[in-house]
């Protein structure tokens, strides 16, 4: 599993690679009410990964990775607060096939968003 900076998790398997909400993205969001998903079939850079409304943003994501799309988590539309959940496989957003293995390989190894990151030190 991978990170990006900009707070999602992204979990290769096979040729495939999922890609889900991370911890900053909850905490930058807070609860989160409302999703609306692009449902395109390509993510280029740039590109809106999903729109969100929550307790502390309006806000537009995104991608983190460019490639075709596999299949969208259509459920987030109806059930969005699946987004604050911790669980992999209730956050996840969209599955990716033909992603540039180089692009994914410059990721972040870590989460950059932890609690030894977040905490100030003199």
């Amino acid at each position: 599993m991978k990170f990006s900076e900009n707070g999602f998790w992204i979990k290769q398997d096979g040729d495939q690679y999922t890609v889900g909400f991370g911890s900053k993205n909850r905490d930058d969001a807070g609860q989160i009410s409302f999703v609306s998903l692009p449902m395109i079939e390509t993510l280029a850079e740039g590109d809106t990964l999903l729109d969100i409304e929550a307790s502390k943003a309006v806000t537009e994501l995104v991608t983190p990775i460019e490639g075709k799309v596999v299949t969208w988590h259509k459920e987030l539309e109806d059930h969005p607060e699946l987004l604050n959940s911790t669980r992999l496989e209730d956050n996840w957003i969209v599955i990716l096939n033909d992603v540039d293995a180089n692009s994914f390989e410059t990721l972040l190894e870590e989460d950059p968003y932890t609690p030894e990151a977040t905490t100030e030190t003199e």
